[in-house]
């Protein structure tokens, strides 16, 4: 009874047998070439994270750039300016970094700066890169900033600038202030 139904439509074993062969054969080919295909999609994947994370900390890096221009001074190394200091000290951020300063202080060496502008560098990437929460507890601080109507570029270069003037003149002692 099932033959009579395939035979019904036109399904035989001399017409099977080619579909069969030609179908895995163009399963084999097209298998190849998805996998291909595939891999080259992932591939790209991969480049347009790494290119994302590349244009964000570039993007980042000028940002911060711009904000330094804004909230501090120019000495060696450049300081946080008098009318910023307060979003430091309001919530007691400055007491917090002194008390860890010895251990800033340590990563700050191990970075191995060999400038004033190296050490800056250091402290910019330290901060951005949010390496700075394993040292300080800054949710008063950016919570404060955040009332004031600050954004995260504003947080990072205040905080930034803050440990240039704490920090940078430990490492290098006798350079000018």
């Amino acid at each position: 009874m099932g033959l009579w139904f395939f035979n019904y439509f036109g399904i035989t074993k001399e017409r099977i047998v080619p579909l069969v062969l030609v179908s895995a054969v163009l399963y084999l080919l097209l298998r190849k070439l998805i996998t291909d295909v595939k891999s080259d999609v992932d591939n790209t994947k991969l480049c347009v994270v790494e290119m994302r994370t590349i244009m964000k900390t570039k993007w980042k890096g000028l940002s911060f750039d711009q904000a330094i221009k804004g909230y501090g001074e120019a000495h060696s190394p450049v300081v946080l300016r008098d009318e910023f200091k307060h979003f430091i000290t309001d919530v007691g951020l400055d007491k917090q970094i002194e008390s860890k300063k010895n251990e800033l202080l340590e990563w700050l060496k191990k970075q191995e700066p060999k400038t004033g502008i190296d050490a800056q560098d250091d402290i910019y990437d330290f901060v951005v890169s949010k390496e700075i929460d394993k040292y300080l507890d800054l949710t008063k601080y950016k919570e404060n900033l955040y009332q004031k109507g600050k954004t995260v570029i504003d947080s990072e270069a205040i905080v930034g600038i803050y440990l240039f003037g704490v920090l940078i003149p430990e490492l290098f002692p006798g350079k000018k202030k």
